[in-house]
């Protein structure tokens, strides 16, 4: 996400959450919207899918058709139509929406990992399968350990459920795949989760979230090497180690760590996705080609 549309993203979020705590009507606007991205896609369909869950029926949302015909072909494949229960007839057949895939659930269900990526079976090799599987079923494994171990602070009186959000996407010779959580994010659980590192960590001078995540993944490789196997952050930063123009992100609450390459860039933003979004883009070999 441009730093701007997440600003604009996550002020639109706050109010969704600030409208069900009021008990207020919602009517989400599309009707100028241009382009939807895999990112902020996600966060916004995990946002609205955990409060339409918890509100019980309490929440009334409507919305304004986008006028631009791919967007609505995207709302239309994540489901988000029928989520509001909104009629609208357009048919979802762009090459770039089409390959969109969602997957959510709440426990380490390997099978997931079938509802996003079985179709790219042949495209890409075995190996890196194997290394995405294990790469999300990690991110799973954190959801449930970690993310929601203590509140989030939204606003809300919403009771965590460990949940997670998966999108996988096929676009321009990339699979980009997106996992998310709706926890207190890396910073806001390491004081509990990992104290040692945390009392480290602040040794260190300001209390930056991209530090945090950055502290937390080479904490976690360090771990790694001593054990000989791949776990936690660790194992999700190294999804990309051995794919050539591979990139990953990961972003938790005011922070950001992405790497291209063996290259890690830090940033901070001046507002919180409150929760962990985690980024992997891998380029479509050819079959021919072997990693």
């Amino acid at each position: 996400m441009v730093a701007a549309h997440r600003s604009v993203l996550l002020s639109r979020l706050h109010r969704l959450r600030r409208s069900l705590s009021n008990g207020e009507s919602i009517c989400i606007d599309f009707s100028e919207t241009e382009k939807m991205v895999a990112d902020g896609t996600l966060l916004f369909l995990a946002e609205l899918l955990r409060l339409v869950k918890h509100s019980k029926g309490q929440l009334n949302i409507t919305c304004v058709p986008p006028k631009n015909e791919r967007v609505a072909q995207v709302l239309q494949q994540i489901g988000f139509f029928s989520l509001l229960g909104v009629s609208n007839d357009v048919v979802p057949r762009d090459d770039d929406v089409v390959n969109w895939r969602f997957a959510h659930g709440h426990k380490v269900e390997g099978e997931h990992y079938e509802d996003v990526l079985a179709e790219y079976d042949g495209d890409i090799t075995p190996e890196l399968q194997e290394t995405l599987f294990k790469g999300i079923t990690e991110a799973m494994t954190n959801v449930l350990n970690h993310a929601y171990s203590i509140p989030r602070k939204d606003g809300t009186s919403i009771t965590n459920s460990k949940e997670w959000w998966m999108f996988s996407q096929a676009k321009d010779g990339d699979i980009t795949v997106a996992f998310l959580d709706l926890g207190a994010g890396i910073p806001g659980t390491l004081p509990t989760t990992k104290p040692r590192l945390w009392e480290k960590f602040l040794r260190f001078g300001k209390k930056h979230d991209s530090r945090a995540i950055q502290y937390a993944v080479k904490e976690s490789i360090s771990r790694t090497n001593q054990l000989h196997r791949g776990k936690g952050l660790g194992q999700i930063a190294r999804v990309i180690d051995e794919i050539p123009h591979g990139e990953m992100a990961i972003l938790s609450n005011y922070g950001a760590l992405s790497r291209v390459g063996s290259v890690m860039r830090r940033k901070d933003y001046s507002d919180s996705i409150m929760g962990t979004l985690i980024l992997w883009k891998i380029p479509l070999p050819s079959k021919e080609t072997a990693w």
